[in-house]
């Protein structure tokens, strides 16, 4: 029977990262169908059904999800994955209720990066210079024309850094080749000194509203560039990019994260996703932007809640296991409180083996820190990162 006053929200993923969306869909009244995997994810305690289920495993998906809309009216999909296949997912799910925000072509058009650099390009927006290779002889004859170092990076369905990585010889091109490798190529993308920052937004009926700017602090772990964190930022010359690149993409109405670099007084942009940075979400809510009812308005066509700055200047800094070992609660519980910083864990490592990083995937959990001054902010949250990497066991 059909309930018209339930209003449900369909969740694609139900793990640590996707818990807060999921109880701001429930305490806006929405009742939650969660989709994981993991028959033990956090989120299936405050589902109200809750389905084993990958989110990449779109037959058994849009299946279960038609069987629920034959009872349940759908206000929205909600996915918090940057996994083009779970974004996919979404789309299809989406569409079949009616209630699709962006569309297969969509997340197929964004997971190409050589294809998404080239319609900028026509638009008139700067990039690093790249070309595609088909193999790593190929690669290799890219990099001796642009010079080492170079960037290599999946050209086809690449999730964050994931496969990306700075090679600075021919020996090193060729040992992290295979790594970078995707069905479309390999992207050999022009080394660029300068300093990076990510340009966050969403669209609502065709118009972009960027949310604040922030500068990326970046290391080096085994040749592959590693997120270190984030801090607010004020630069003028970035100023309307966001809308451009919205424009030059026709980019559909959701979440959007652009990675730009300012080198030599030039701006260039290098890569283009779906949703947020990587745990942007939890500094942007810890400085009190309400980014949850953000994507939840977004996902169910609601009103969107009215736009809030950071309430300071804030920063993020990601923690890393400084040597391979086990990441325990009681070890997390010890970890030294710095003044003026929060430390929040990726819980689901708690009991796990973790070692140095390759990616920010391997990330522990955060440290954020608010702050009169951004620079001030960011040395407070790597300062309290850097002691909690300590803990590991």
């Amino acid at each position: 029977m059909n309930n018209a006053d339930e209003r449900w929200v369909v969740c694609l993923g139900g793990g640590w990262n996707q818990l807060p969306f999921i109880e701001e869909a429930k305490r806006q009244g929405y009742k939650t169908a969660v989709f994981d995997r993991d028959p033990r994810a956090p989120a299936r305690l405050q589902a109200q059904k809750f389905y084993p289920i990958s989110s990449h495993d779109e037959a058994a998906v849009l299946a279960a999800v038609k069987e629920l809309k034959r009872d349940t009216p759908i206000a929205g999909v909600l996915s918090y994955s940057s996994r083009y296949e779970a974004l996919r997912t979404a789309a299809l799910a989406a569409q079949s209720c009616g209630v699709a925000l962006f569309t297969t072509k969509d997340v197929s058009a964004l997971a190409s990066r050589a294809a998404t650099l080239d319609a900028l390009r026509r638009a008139g927006i700067k990039t690093p210079s790249f070309a595609v290779a088909a193999d790593a002889p190929e690669a290799l004859r890219h990099a001796e024309a642009f010079g080492y170092p170079v960037v290599l990076k999946p050209a086809e369905g690449g999730s964050a850094s994931s496969g990306v990585c700075i090679v600075r010889s021919a020996e090193e091109l060729s040992r992290n080749f295979a790594a970078a490798h995707s069905v479309g190529g390999t992207i050999v993308e022009q080394y660029m000194e300068g300093e990076e920052y990510v340009l966050q937004g969403y669209i609502r009926g065709g118009v972009p509203f960027a949310l604040p700017i922030f500068k990326k602090h970046t290391v080096s772990a085994q040749g592959r560039p590693i997120h270190a964190g984030y801090q607010s930022a004020e630069e003028p010359r970035l100023a309307g990019l966001f809308a451009g690149i919205c424009r030059a993409l026709n980019l559909p109405g959701y979440l959007f994260a652009a990675d730009v670099i300012v080198s030599g007084g030039a701006v260039y942009v290098i890569d283009v996703g779906f949703l947020l940075d990587a745990c942007m979400d939890r500094l942007l809510a810890h400085a009190g932007v309400d980014i949850y009812a953000l994507l939840v308005a977004l996902s169910t066509h609601a009103p969107l809640p009215a736009a809030a700055a950071p309430r300071s200047p804030c920063a993020l800094s990601f923690i890393y296991a400084k040597k391979r070992g086990v990441l325990t609660k009681r070890a997390a519980a010890r970890a030294p409180q710095q003044q003026g910083a929060v430390i929040e864990w990726e819980k689901h490592l708690f009991g796990s083996v973790v070692a140095g990083p390759r990616s920010v995937d391997d990330t522990l959990g955060v440290a954020l820190a608010l702050s009169a001054d951004a620079g001030n902010a960011y040395a407070a949250a790597a300062a309290a990162a850097q002691s909690a990497a300590d803990v590991v066991e």
